[in-house]
């Protein structure tokens, strides 16, 4: 399960940060029948993905020798999806793992604001020539980036933000409807 466990890059990028919390009923060899008895969360969309997540992850039975003694087996589970930026780097505790309860904590890391804007004006609109006495240096790379964005209509990220999150969201609502067919 926790190497299922990812923190998608879309989410990173549009800083969808929060935790997640889901309550349902395996059976005695950890396949999980539908009854889900709650999830609760910060976001509806990681409530989407982490629901997706558990479903596709708890799909096949556990080997025999884990099984449980009772028929049915109530789990939680915990997902805590956070960012982090330049200076900082994620806590290094893992989450303790008790009987019955699970939790997963993924970091991303993100750019400042301040940088996203520079470098999307630097690919944009400037042009990657700085002078300097003596001579001149080009990045080559910004050189690349607005060669390719030349006569390109510049979409705003944040108008798009809202848009890329909610397909994101349908996505995984259908993945969930698929795995409770």
């Amino acid at each position: 399960m926790d190497s299922a466990v990812e923190y998608p890059e879309t989410l990173v990028k549009n800083r969808v940060t929060g935790q997640v919390s889901i309550r349902l009923v395996v059976d005695q060899s950890g396949v999980f029948h539908g009854e889900l008895l709650s999830v609760k969360g910060d976001q509806r969309t990681l409530e989407a993905y982490a629901t997706a997540i558990i479903l596709h992850a708890l799909h096949s039975p556990l080997p025999e020798s884990k099984w449980s003694k009772k028929s049915r087996n109530f789990v939680q589970f915990l997902f805590r999806f956070e960012t982090y930026g330049y200076g900082s780097h994620p806590p290094e505790n893992k989450p303790p793992f008790l009987a019955n309860n699970l939790s997963f904590e993924r970091w991303g890391y993100i750019e400042g604001k301040l940088n996203e804007k520079i470098n999307r004006f630097f690919t944009n609109y400037f042009p990657p020539v700085i002078p300097f006495p003596g001579g001149f240096y080009i990045d080559l790379i910004r050189s690349y980036e607005l060669i390719r964005n030349i006569g390109k209509e510049i979409p705003d990220p944040d108008a798009s933000k809202a848009r890329l999150l909610e397909m994101n969201l349908q996505n995984w609502k259908s993945t969930i409807k698929r795995n409770e067919n």
